[in-house]
């Protein structure tokens, strides 16, 4: 018994130790000294590390992704799953005082099923790309390599908010878009049509049902958790 206590003790205090280190390569915020709970990218996400990822369920339905780390050679490899995919993928928690809201997933689900969360050399911005977006010339006459590797979103609360720009494109052709101003252009209508913003209609860049409802949806065009209480 003394050294189950002393293990498990010893469990937490890496696992706080393994977040902090994975939050600091996010530039995620932890929210509380008691949970790794980290604010990162205006997101709540929970970071695991281990042989699986034990959540509760009244995690699942605060957080808004679960983020996996790995650790290899010295190096993470991370990756981010969303709560409801965890929840699906699931089952109980067979450690002891874990009841039915305990879920567990193992972490050889967690990268088949999650994103790989890519991280730069040392000394270079990190890129955070929930998913790849839209980057099929056909779907996004816009794209252009290096705007691919930057990763930004469809900024809404930064000094620069490109949702404020983005009407001034719509139902504008392709060729006018490409005649404007490069930042103002091109570069806006690319990451609106990646993140699913916008789409091209009869040569004609026009609002998404995502664009129409952009306050329920990240800059990445993946939608907000509404937490509701009863």
């Amino acid at each position: 018994m003394p050294q189950n206590l002393k293990t498990g003790r010893q469990g937490r205090e890496n696992g706080y130790k393994n977040a902090n280190e994975i939050g600091a390569l996010l530039g995620a915020a932890r929210i509380f000294s008691n949970s790794n709970e980290f604010r990162w990218n205006n997101k709540v996400v929970v970071i695991k590390t281990g042989s699986s990822a034990v959540v509760t369920r009244a995690m699942l339905a605060r957080v808004t992704a679960i983020v996996y780390g790995k650790k290899k050679n010295s190096e993470w490899k991370l990756y981010e799953i969303d709560p409801k995919e965890f929840e699906k993928l699931s089952i109980q928690s067979s450690s002891r005082n874990h009841n039915e809201n305990y879920r567990l997933v193992r972490r050889t689900q967690i990268r088949e099923h999650g994103r790989e969360i890519h991280i730069p050399m040392p000394g270079t911005r990190l890129v955070v790309n929930m998913k790849k977006g839209i980057i099929e010339t056909e779907k996004n006459p816009f794209v252009n390599l290096s705007w691919i590797e930057q990763g930004y979103g469809l900024t809404y609360k930064k000094k620069r908010c490109r949702q404020e720009d983005l009407p001034n494109l719509f139902d504008r052709s392709i060729d006018e878009i490409n005649k404007m101003d490069q930042n103002e252009g091109k570069y806006l209508a690319f990451v609106a049509i990646r993140w699913g913003f916008a789409e091209i209609h009869d040569n004609k860049l026009i609002p998404t049902k995502i664009w129409k409802n952009r306050f329920q949806y990240d800059e990445y065009g993946i939608k907000l958790q509404i937490n509701r209480t009863a």
